[in-house]
């Protein structure tokens, strides 16, 4: 049985920091990517709208500088809707951010590692965030103290990769592609270099750093198995940009939220809905082989994420997610009822 790590509550004071700060660092960042005194307007797509950003050429104040569209995402999101509608740029105190960042590194919180930070703030300023990637895996672990108000064990641990995952629908349907990500990366530590492919030599997915830091690009993936081992190419990424393609990733991905990574002051990353990734730990712990060392560590955060959920009253949200994977197919309800065995009695309560 996988036990529940020990989750303490954070206080209110410190949940009204976190929340002020993704604030901040949010308008700090959209004023940057969209400097004021440009233009918003809206575009459709089918039957959706979604905003587009549009500055002149001859304003030098930031490094995009052109008249192409940007993309700035979907008008159903109201957190978009109030930003683009502020008059003014509000200024920003980046020192009281720092201030208030470090409030919670003396609180216990859990804060990025120098690679890390650097990693998603490079990323970020790119554009990869922007163009509605998906922070996964360990790091994106960190963010959801805050959205669910717990110290989470297993968010102090490490590892020396960064996931990123896109879906390729998305993908490939954007009028928008990001700045060049080798070079992004390469600005945080020059020796970051593509990892050459199997099968496709003209498309990178993988990057490594001299001292074995990786950066890696996952793709949704729910056709044929032809394809296997064949990267998926990733249009907004850039032109020589693919994906992994996973199994099960679309179910990860959808409906993701925005967090924020504590790092000098925070960076904000759109990361997995809690209980998707909880639940998403569920199939992929049955899918390793076993005796793999992760398998544990799968299940114990998904144990801490429904348990959070419970102590919230939000555990309708987790049985939900349950209920959607459960739908997907008898692979799905195995590796999910395979999983739930081993958790503690408590928390397979908790599910349905």
């Amino acid at each position: 049985m996988i036990p529940t790590g020990r989750l303490q509550r954070i206080g209110n004071d410190a949940r009204l920091i976190f929340d002020e700060l993704r604030r901040n660092v949010g308008d700090l960042e959209f004023d940057d990517a969209y400097p004021p005194g440009g233009h918003f307007f809206t575009q459709s797509d089918g039957d959706r709208d979604y905003w587009y950003y549009r500055r002149p050429r001859t304003n030098k104040a930031s490094s995009y500088n052109g008249s192409r569209p940007r993309y700035v995402g979907p008008c159903s999101d109201p957190e978009l809707e109030a930003r683009i509608g502020r008059a003014t740029s509000e200024s920003v105190d980046v020192s009281r951010m720092r201030d208030r960042a470090e409030s919670l590194r003396q609180r216990g919180w859990t804060s990025a590692t120098k690679m890390e930070g650097g990693v998603l703030r490079a990323l970020s300023t790119a554009g990869v965030f922007r163009l509605r990637s998906v922070l996964v895996g360990s790091v994106a672990y960190q963010a959801y103290s805050g959205l669910l108000g717990f110290r989470l064990p297993c968010a102090s641990v490490r590892t020396d990769d960064v996931d990123i995952a896109m879906d390729f629908g998305i993908s490939n349907n954007l009028d928008d592609a990001c700045d060049d990500i080798l070079t992004a990366l390469r600005q945080v530590d020059p020796s970051f270099s593509p990892k050459p492919h199997l099968y496709d030599h003209a498309m990178m997915a993988t990057f490594k750093s001299s001292n074995g830091y990786q950066v890696e690009f996952l793709a949704t993936h729910r056709g044929s198995d032809e394809r296997t081992g064949h990267l998926s190419q990733l249009r907004s990424l850039g032109p020589h940009m693919g994906g992994v393609p996973l199994r099960y990733l679309d179910f990860l991905v959808r409906h993701p939220v925005r967090s924020l990574i504590l790092s000098d002051p925070g960076i904000t990353v759109t990361v997995p809905a809690p209980e998707r990734f909880a639940i998403h730990k569920l199939i992929v712990a049955a899918s390793r082989r076993g005796g793999n060392p992760k398998i544990i560590k799968d299940l114990a955060q998904a144990s801490e994420l429904i348990n959070a959920h419970a102590e919230n009253g939000w555990v309708s949200r987790v049985r939900s997610a349950w209920h959607e994977a459960w739908a997907r197919g008898d692979s799905w309800r195995g590796r999910l009822e395979a999983s739930a065995r081993h958790l503690d009695a408590n928390t397979r309560n908790l599910l349905p």
